[in-house]
């Protein structure tokens, strides 16, 4: 049995000329730009017997942009995502998104994003080793998720 479990916290700011383009895509550079973000990650693996294998992962976000002193654009959300592997040879796993942006209305700035997927790794099939000389990996896998970004054109 194998476990592991980490946690990253990552923070990052930047102040001074940050030479970016504004919404209309017009170049600035303003001594009173900066921008900020943070990021917490939780994670879990552990091996139970040879079989079974399970992960989980928890992270939230957030970034912020300020031009001239004044809140330019915020993003923040969550994600976590859940994973199982029978003998390595079948799988099925769960994801998620809850993001906010400020490029959306008040009242609709957060949206829930999920997807799942179940697959099946045929090359570790035992009547597939007579192809390993000439296939070494076929996986098989359906999925299906909602997906959202805010990066819409004006």
């Amino acid at each position: 049995m194998t476990q592991q479990c980490l946690i990253k916290v990552h923070t990052g700011a930047e102040t001074g000329i940050i030479s970016t383009k504004n919404r209309n895509n017009e170049a600035r550079n303003n001594p009173q730009d900066s921008r900020y973000y943070a990021q917490v990650k939780l994670e879990y693996n552990r091996t139970f017997g040879h079989d079974h294998e399970v992960g989980a992962l928890f992270l939230i976000n957030r970034s912020e942009r300020n031009y001239n002193n004044d809140p330019y654009y915020r993003y923040q959300g969550m994600t976590g995502h859940a994973s199982y592997y029978y003998q390595r040879k079948y799988l099925a796993e769960f994801n998620f998104g809850y993001n906010g942006s400020e490029n959306f209305a008040r009242g609709k700035r957060y949206g829930f994003f999920p997807s799942g997927s179940l697959g099946w790794v045929i090359s570790n099939e035992k009547f597939m080793r007579a192809t390993q000389s000439w296939l070494d990996y076929l996986k098989i896998r359906a999925s299906y998720g909602l997906v959202g970004s805010d990066m819409l054109p004006e």
